[in-house]
């Protein structure tokens, strides 16, 4: 190695280090091939320990430690770490004394120490790794050197620098250029190498404002942190410079709960942080290197914009989470760790990572946050420990508890909740979790929540878990809970709720989870509800039993709402699947009941109770005495629709409903078939109630009578289709009925609307008879009409025939023609206008209009006529005109006639007068022109003739 080789190796250790190796130590080399790339095995023994200056190698003797608490890994000395700079990757490991290796912590053995490291160190010759045998071995002592590295063609050895952007950076920075510092450690800046090493930086790269110099200079530090303690889970950080909007860098958090990461380049970059699989637990901050202030924080999704120039950083994009630091206890094995990680308290994230035996129950009070888990599905046993309540734990006060991916097993309270006691309004959460033989003396086998507690359980399993009440879950109080994707199995109870229990005022929504073969001495094999509510959807209660009342779900002064859920196989003694008292409610859709069976309703029974059923299905379901599939009872009501009963049977009555003492029905769109009773109703049996049947399906129904669908004993039925008013129904089969007064129709095939010329203004009808024909005077124009109209004055009712013969069924009311006119409503025909009046040229004249003086009209005259000239009418209602006397005349339509003036004349009836000839003359209103006596002559048209002259 020669003298420049060991300097950068000095130097390389130093920026690795925070140290350098000192003048006078001694060095023994050995090659090797790791990776397929050469590196280099040295043996630094120190000649002297004070600190020594990173960039010189220089020591300060006024210090006495090498380096103080420098983690060193505990493979140190076995194999390389790469580093992510142009710096040597280093393992290493100290020597101290008789030569033993520390490798915890260096820095604390003093003058006699040894350090030994592996060093990759790339070989050059002439910018090309040199081939050097991995036997090879070269001691330097006392800084002597008997192996060369590489040359360059001078013979001078090339220093390792990673990068020389520039031929005119002269190395006159202690051997090499201030590029190959600054690109060795980002502590370095050509001002701090200038100003405080004396060195020439003049023309590097490094060292000017050039796009390739910014990248290596690193002034911020990004610190990473996870509250979970496991790293980021996915979160991934990117560094992109602004002004290219270019990633620069990348990284995450891979594992542990804190990092940091070197922020390089100069200008204004951008970090932008994912969101990953736990954002909640992600938090970062960005730190300037030569200042330490705080620039930007921020947490999962976030980001944030720094500036290396004087500008101020801005805030991140969006405010950073308000967390409290989590304490965090990984590795809990033993029941001590686990109930002294618990009293840290709020914020606590505890993961246990072995089986653990509880000697005692552990009592959470106010916790906040509280995080207990397992990343290897560890199980927290109980058994005879002498708990009262919460037989593992007892969370109170408050508290927020979650628990994930652990079992639960043994568990065991004299009082309440065999694994969890919850109360004093706290809020747990279980995930993943499994609750296996936990047992309760009185509620609660797996958990019991009281005092206004909650729960939100997901992913779950509870297996042979027991109690008096809830076998799996018991609630108490208001609490309330949410379960999906949850099992119950071989759950029990004494007395009530098998696998879940609800009481005074509690709720629960349970989705997607199932209840198999769990069972209660009493009331509710798979669920119990007093005084509560329960919203249930797809989910599934398979083999559920009861001793007395709801194999599969009770309800007692509750409500429900039960969605695309199945209830199969189950038993009780009243009620197989469900059972409804005291003024309960259920509303039931999108559900199957197969295979249930009770002494009383196989599926279902109601006591004083309600429940509305849609598109629902009953089937070979069975009951002993009443009702196979349903059975009412006591003042009970059901509304049932787009259901069918099929092949459900009752031993004695209603095999496929009974409904019992004042009870009642509706029925709609629903089927029964196959349904059989061995005494009576083999469909439906009514006793002293009654059922309102709409769009009624049987077939194949029987009874010991022989068939009959629907029996009435003391009860009332009606049988109807959906049908509107307007509408009737198109039915051909009559129901088999007990009762010859009620006649039943079914399979009916829809619903058709009334012609027109009828109304039905009534719903649910059967056949067509209930579209009534119109009556005399009404009509209905078109189809599916509720009533007819009834004719106005002026009209008449018609079919548009050509004649007056529509007596009923008219589709029109027509307007009277012209001439016509009909005073009266309700009319089939119209009456022609009289004599001397008119319709005025009108049709639908409910009167006609007398002819005023100057016309004339005869009977069924649309108008009035005037009179033709030569004539007049001076009276008002005339069917003719009179003609003007001789001497008089007049136009048309005129009330009386006028003189012809002296020289005219008319005869009798004209239009105008007449002038009288040459040698004749006439007087006013004359009918004749008279001769000029001899002597006496006239012009044409004279009103007197005059004495001739004499002579002439």
């Amino acid at each position: 190695m020669t003298k420049e080789e060991l300097s950068v190796a000095k130097a390389q250790s130093a920026s690795a280090f925070g140290r350098s190796v000192v003048d006078g130590s001694s060095f023994t080399m050995e090659y090797t091939t790791w990776g397929g790339m050469k590196a280099a095995v040295l043996n630094f023994r120190l000649g002297c320990v004070p600190q020594v200056d990173k960039l010189t190698g220089k020591c300060h003797d006024s210090q006495a430690q090498l380096m103080n608490e420098t983690k060193i890994p505990t493979s140190a000395t076995s194999r390389p770490l790469s580093t992510g700079t142009a710096l040597p990757s280093v393992m290493m490991g100290v020597r101290c004394g008789g030569g033993s290796t520390r490798s915890a912590v260096w820095g604390r053995c003093m003058r006699s120490c040894m350090l030994v490291f592996l060093m990759v160190l790339p070989l050059i010759v002439g910018g090309h790794a040199h081939a050097t045998d991995a036997t090879q071995r070269n001691e330097i002592r006392n800084g002597t050197d008997s192996a060369v590295l590489g040359t360059k063609g001078d013979g001078v050895a090339a220093p390792p620098s990673p990068r020389r952007l520039t031929e005119e950076c002269p190395s006159t920075c202690h051997d090499y250029d201030c590029d190959y510092w600054v690109e060795a450690n980002s502590e370095y800046t050509c001002a701090v190498m200038e100003s405080t090493y004396n060195c020439d930086c003049s023309g590097c790269s490094m060292c000017n404002d050039d796009e390739s110099g910014d990248a290596h200079k690193c002034l911020f530090t990004l610190n990473m942190v996870d509250s979970y303690g496991d790293g980021w889970d996915g979160a991934k950080w990117t560094w992109t410079e602004d002004s290219t909007n270019s990633d620069a860098d990348t990284g995450t958090l891979d594992n542990g709960a804190s990092g940091t990461a070197p922020l390089c380049g100069v200008g204004c970059y951008t970090l932008s942080v994912g969101v990953g699989d736990y954002p909640s637990e992600v938090s970062w901050t960005i730190v300037k290197d030569d200042t330490g202030r705080e620039e930007a924080s921020g947490g999962a999704g976030e980001s944030a914009t720094v500036c290396s120039t004087a500008q101020p950083s801005p805030l991140p994009t969006t405010s950073p989470p308000t967390t409290t630091a989590s304490p965090t206890r990984e590795g809990v094995n033993t029941f001590s760790e686990l109930k002294k990680a618990i009293t840290t308290g709020s914020n606590a994230q505890i993961n246990v990572v072995d089986n653990i035996v509880f000697d005692e129950a552990i009592t959470i009070s106010a916790a906040v946050n509280l995080t207990i888990r397992s990343s290897v599905g560890a199980v927290l046993i109980g058994g005879d420990i002498g708990a009262v309540d919460g037989g593992l734990f007892h969370i109170k006060d408050a508290s927020d508890v979650t628990f994930t991916g652990l079992g639960f097993k043994n568990g065991s309270a004299s009082n309440y909740g065999g694994c969890l006691f919850v109360t004093g309004s706290s809020n747990i959460e279980v995930e993943d979790a499994d609750f296996v033989e936990c047992i309760a003396g009185e509620y609660g086998g797996g958990m019991a929540l009281y005092d206004s507690s909650s729960a939100i359980v997901s992913g779950t399993s509870y297996t042979n878990c027991s109690a008096s009440g809830g076998g799996g879950m018991f609630l108490y109080d208001s609490s309330s809970a949410t379960v999906s994707d949850t099992s119950y199995t071989n759950c029990s109870a004494d007395y009530r709720g098998g696998g879940m229990a609800l009481f005074s005022s509690s709720s629960a929504t349970v989705s997607d989870t199932s209840y198999t073969s769990c069972s209660a001495g009493e009331y509710g094999g798979g669920m119990a509800l007093y005084d509560s509510s329960a919203t249930v959807s797809g989910t599934s209660y398979t083999s559920c039993s009861a001793g007395k009342r709801g194999g599969g779900m009770y309800l007692y002064d509750s409500s429900a709402t039960v969605s695309g859920t199945s209830y199969t196989s189950c038993s009780a003694d009243w009620g197989g699947g469900m059972y409804l008292s005291e003024s309960s409610s259920a509303t039931v859709s999108g559900t199957s009941y197969t295979s249930c069976s009770a002494n009383e309703g196989g599926g279902v029974v109601l006591e004083s109770s309600s429940v509305t059923v849609s598109d629902t299905s009953y089937t070979s379901c069975s009951a002993d005495n009443s009702g196979g599939g349903m059975a009412l009872y006591d003042s009970s009501s059901a509304i049932v629709s787009g259901t069918s009963y099929t092949s459900c049977s009752a031993g004695s009555f209603g095999g496929g409903m009974a409904l019992v003492s004042s009870s009642s029905a509706t029925v709609s769109d629903t089927s029964y078939t196959n349904c059989s009773a061995g005494e009576f109703g083999g469909g439906m049996y009514l006793y002293l109630s009654t059922a309102t049947l709409i769009d009624l399906a049987a077939q194949d129904n029987h009874d010991s009578l022989g068939g009959p669908d629907i029996h009435n004993d003391g009860g009332s039925f009606t049988c109807a289709t959906s049908c509107t008013v307007g509408q009737y129904g198109d039915c051909q089969d009559e129901a088999y009925t007990s009762d010859a007064l009620y006649k039943c129709y079914v399979n009916c095939g829809g619903c058709h609307d009334c012609p027109a010329g009828t109304s039905n203004d009534e719903v649910g009808s059967t056949t067509n008879s209930s579209c009534q024909a119109c009556p005399t005077g009404f009509a209905s124009t078109s189809s599916g009409a509720t009533s007819c109209t009834s004719c106005e004055a002026g009209r008449f009712a018609t079919d548009d025939g050509p004649d007056y013969i529509v007596v009923t069924k008219a589709t029109d009311c027509s307007a009277c023609p012209a001439g016509s006119h009909q005073p009266t409503a309700t009319s089939v025909y119209c009456a022609p206008c009289d004599a001397g009046k008119s319709s005025n040229g009108t049709a639908g004249a409910a009167a006609c209009t007398t002819c005023p003086a100057g016309t004339a009209s005869s009977t069924g005259s649309a108008t009035c006529t005037p009179c033709a000239p030569g004539y007049h009418q001076p009276a008002q209602g005339s069917d003719t005109c009179i003609p003007c006397a001789a001497g008089y005349f007049t136009g048309a339509g005129a009330t009386e006639c006028q003189p012809c003036s002296a020289g005219t004349v008319s005869a009798t009836g004209a239009a105008a007068c007449t002038l009288c000839d040459a040698g004749k003359s006439s007087a006013a209103a004359s009918d004749a022109c008279a001769m000029c006596p001899a002597g006496r002559a006239s012009s044409a048209g004279a009103s007197a003739c005059d004495d001739c002259e004499t002579g002439a």
